[in-house]
């Protein structure tokens, strides 16, 4: 709280008040957060009337921001509210002397579900621990499979007499994650420790993100080398022709890779990547562009380049490494030159050579300036890491930034990232991440920025926003990620289920989790109507999500370690390919891969009929069907078709393959039965000891291969008995067969796939007298099977699951 509020200070003094808005905020939470964890049972009248100060001064603050009075602000700040805060610390910190059993701090060195110490570089490791014993700390290593959230203990890697062990211990004061990931990307232990025990770092976005916050706050803004996003080759030549020379570079790049520089050279273009040089055309230049810059699922930027050479030729620029210190102060670790060879217009990256010294650098270069030079070096590195910090809520830890100066002397700023190359200064960096670890772990600082926070879920329900009551939940609670068909009479059935079971149910949208607090807004189910609580994680969930895009992925992961059963669907093309590589070949309608127009037009001089499959969906409903007819074509597509020759069928299926994967299954019959196609399915269900067992076998029969593509079956009173008895003299076998089919497929795919997999139906169609399975549901039909019996097994194996 000082530290933000001499931060807001000097925003005050420079007028930016939006700045000042979003420190004030931080000020704010973290007086809120001081006042939750003072021990209330401590009667001391000092810290009250202290308490009762500082809350004043902050109702007057927040009236003087509001009506943009910066002179009262600067007034109440310098002579009341500082003052008063620094008191107040030292009086909260009387009430916790003595309280530490001993001094030394227990740091964890974390990087998520891998093992540090094999990913991290062998000379960082070491450094850190050679660190350690120049410093009051005590070190171990962990993944995210070390964690017992539960115990609030981690399997820790220890480095003791020059080997490794493992030892059990507590959950440390202070976590280096050695590798920030926004909140999207981290993983539900990461979130959860994350509440209770400080980070020391967090991501600050690509090479986008930090320049176009620079830019509109203005202040550094002229240190920032002109670029412009590539969206299209007309800006690429624009920005080329109004620079001159510039340089391409990706937006997500690192460590100097795919990084190319472009110059006109009269109606030529010249090309170069390091010490590799090539004069194009421009007609080649456009076709390099299309082969390595639009290609690729990458974003570019065309940046001015900036001349900066030494006396003898080099490319040369200086890189600032800042840390923060054992004070939470920004420090200068290394400023050192870099230089490149004089064939190429780029930086070489230091791989552990010994750094050049920058004052011989200086004197060298600049002569009678370099002294003033060197000032104005160390003034802009820490002065800008000063504002960077500002930018992303104070919570950085560590930059890399690399300067350069023109033959104008002007200095500029070429990129500013987290993690800079240290192999030539792996202690000295050791030992201030160290300090700032004690500092963060002394103090108990839980810091956090933008792409930490929820904000990055800002559809998600928030319950501390939420006015709905809490229901606190006794009984064992069951509850249902419902899809956007969930239909009222099913979640009713699971209502009155799960009550006859002595569990209370709830369901809930993913969008009603707040991952934060762990909790969740749904409709529970009590006295025999739907009420909107908030409530606790359920103990067992029932996921009915068909389709799961990725953020609803990261919020499911959230339930990692609650048993979930799961009505999903799987991609259809990729459990044909598990059971073919399981040798269930023979149980499979033919398909192949369509690979081109001219391959599917080759198909259809052998096969009658084909379907056409979009690899990437899960629905029949997309799928197309070509019928080989006299010497035209029949095109079958959702509810329509249509009569084509071969040359208008040809440009269908181009277009068609332009935009998607298919794959071709060889449907070149379909058994009838009263004048409609017929296909047999077959409905399984998992029951308490994890084996599949029938719930349902249903004739479906379809009046046109529209119907059939559309899934319209008829409804009917005809059993699967009735309609094999036309054809098959032992019709009772023919479904024990496919009954032992279908549960063989659903073991293939919960051994491979998903052993959460709680329901399978199995569609086959009948091909010169035997059945071929042509399509797989992973989700319930519920037309075809008893609703209410599939309900009321789903609620005991839930049950079961967490009686297991």
């Amino acid at each position: 709280m000082i530290e933000a509020t001499e931060y807001f200070q000097q925003l005050i003094k420079q007028k930016q008040f939006n700045s000042s808005i979003q420190i004030f905020s931080s000020i704010v939470e973290g007086y809120n957060a001081i006042q939750g964890h003072i021990d209330q049972s401590l009667d001391n009248e000092t810290i009250n009337s202290i308490n009762n100060k500082l809350l004043k001064m902050i109702k007057e603050i927040t009236a003087h921001l509001e009506a943009q009075n910066f002179i009262k602000i600067d007034e109440i700040i310098q002579f009341s509210f500082l003052p008063t805060l620094k008191r107040f610390n030292a009086e909260v910190n009387k009430l916790y002397e003595g309280r530490s059993i001993n001094n030394i701090t227990n740091i964890g060195l974390y990087y998520g579900k891998k093992d540090p110490t094999m990913v991290y570089p062998k000379e960082r490791v070491e450094a850190f621990l050679k660190a350690s014993d120049e410093t009051n700390t005590n070190l171990f290593f962990f993944s995210d499979e070390d964690v017992d959230l539960n115990d609030k203990k981690i399997l820790g890697k220890f480095h003791r007499q020059g080997v490794w062990v493992k030892e059990t211990v507590d959950f440390p004061e202070v976590i280096y994650n050695i590798f920030p990931n926004t909140v999207a990307r981290q993983s539900r232990i990461e979130r959860k420790l994350r509440r209770e025990i400080p980070f020391t770092s967090f991501v600050i976005g690509d090479k986008l993100t930090l320049p176009f916050k620079i830019v509109k706050q203005r202040e550094f803004a002229h240190l920032l080398v002109p670029f412009r996003v590539i969206t299209d080759k007309k800006i690429l030549i624009d920005s080329l022709k109004e620079y001159g020379k510039a340089v391409i570079k990706p937006v997500r790049g690192a460590r100097g890779e795919n990084i190319y520089f472009v110059e006109e050279k009269g109606d030529k273009i010249k090309l170069s990547e390091r010490e590799n040089h090539v004069i194009l055309s421009y007609s080649k230049f456009y076709d390099w562009l299309d082969e390595v810059i639009f290609s690729r699922n990458k974003k570019h930027l065309i940046q001015k380049y900036i001349h900066t050479r030494t006396k003898t030729g080099q490319p040369f620029d200086f890189r600032a490494h800042m840390q923060k210190n054992g004070e939470g102060r920004w420090q200068i670790t290394k400023l050192y030159p870099r230089t490149g060879n004089k064939k190429s217009n780029q930086i070489s990256i230091n791989r552990g050579q010994p750094l050049k010294d920058i004052e011989d650098f200086l004197k060298k270069e600049f002569d009678a300036e370099w002294e003033e030079i060197f000032h104005k070096l160390q003034d802009t590195a820490l002065n800008l890491s000063f504002h960077i910090d500002k930018l992303y809520g104070l919570a950085i830890d560590e930059l890399g930034i690399d300067i350069a100066i023109d033959k104008n002397r002007r200095f500029w700023i070429h990129e500013a990232n987290l993690g800079p190359q240290t192999k030539a200064h792996e202690v000295e960096r050791a030992i201030n991440t160290l300090k700032y670890c004690e500092y963060l772990a002394k103090h108990q600082i839980f810091y956090t920025n933008e792409f930490n926070e929820r904000d990055s879920y800002n559809f998600m329900f928030s319950s501390k926003s939420s006015r709905l009551p809490y229901k606190e939940i006794n009984q064992n609670l069951i509850g249902l990620i419902e899809n956007d068909n969930q239909s009222d009479r099913d979640k009713l059935a699971y209502g009155y289920v799960s009550s006859f079971n002595d569990c209370t149910f709830v369901y809930f949208n993913p969008k009603d989790v707040d991952i934060d607090e762990m909790l969740i807004k749904g409709k529970v189910f009590e006295e025999s109507e739907w009420r909107e609580y908030v409530v606790r994680y359920p103990d067992v969930l029932i996921n009915n999500i068909n389709h799961t895009p990725p953020m609803v992925k990261h919020i499911l992961d959230d339930f990692e370690g609650i048993p979930m059963i799961e009505n999903k669907e799987l991609n259809n093309l990729e459990v044909l390919k598990v059971l073919r590589k399981e040798g269930l070949e023979e149980l499979l309608i033919e398909s192949d891969q369509l690979i081109s127009t001219k391959d599917t037009l080759s198909k259809l001089k052998n096969h009658k009929q084909l379907i056409l499959r979009d690899c990437d969906s899960n629905s029949f409903n997309s799928s197309k069907v070509i019928k080989r007819e006299s010497h035209d074509y029949c095109f079958v597509s959702e509810n329509k078709q249509e009569m084509m020759n071969q040359l208008k069928l040809s440009h269908q299926i181009s277009d068609l393959i332009k935009n998607k994967s298919y794959y071709i299954q060889y449907l070149d019959e379909m058994h009838h039965f009263q004048d409609n196609l017929f296909v047999a399915s077959i409905q399984l269900q998992k029951n308490l000891n994890g084996e599949w067992e029938l719930i349902a076998k249903h004739p479906k029969l379809f009046s046109s291969i529209n119907e059939f593509l559309m899934n319209h079956y008829l409804h009917h009173q005809f059993s699967l008995i009735d309609v094999l008895n036309e054809t098959f003299y032992n019709s009772k076998s023919q479904i024990s067969k496919l009954e032992k089919s279908s549960k063989g497929i659903g073991e293939v795919i919960n051994q491979e796939l998903d052993k959460n997999i709680s329901f399978l139906s199995v569609e086959f169609v009948l091909q010169s007298s035997e059945f071929k399975v042509f399509n797989i549901k992973t989700t319930p039909e519920y037309g075809l099977i008893n609703e209410l019996g599939f309900v009321e097994n789903q609620v005991k194996n839930a049950v079961n699951l967490m009686q297991i």
